[in-house]
């Protein structure tokens, strides 16, 4: 699911700037690895592309590969608006080593900053319940 628009690394906003923060973390020694079952993403499908059955009205498309419970997130990045950028998160198969991308959704990154004992607000909950940032 790439949406072909990267900002400019000199383009500066909030959501950049927590995007850059949990990379950095993540990149640091001695991180403990944070998997797609604590964030509740497991069975989320993988970017990839799309395969469809050679017959087209035969019952079922093909599996579409889905991150496992133990693949741990290595690296995430943002595409897209900066204020309002997709977060796409590299995940690493823990028995094979093959990276992996899925989005990262709002609720997701809140587990995310959580587990990294980080306060951060992630789409628009907290604007708009008035809830404060986690």
């Amino acid at each position: 699911m790439t949406h072909r628009h990267s900002p400019a690394a000199t383009t500066r906003t909030v959501e950049l700037d927590q995007v850059r923060q949990i990379d950095r973390r993540l990149s640091s020694p001695g991180h403990p690895g944070i998997t797609a079952g604590k964030l509740g993403m497991n069975g989320t499908p993988v970017e990839g592309p799309l395969l469809f059955a050679p017959p087209m009205f035969e019952a079922g498309l093909p599996a579409s590969p889905v991150l496992g419970t133990r693949d741990v997130l290595r690296h995430i990045e943002a595409e897209g608006a900066p204020g309002f950028p997709y977060v796409r998160g590299q995940f690493e198969d823990p028995a094979t080593g093959v990276l992996r991308a899925a989005e990262l959704h709002s609720e997701a990154l809140h587990r995310l900053c959580v587990a990294m004992g980080l306060s951060q607000c992630w789409g628009t909950d907290a604007v708009l319940t008035g809830s404060s940032i986690r």
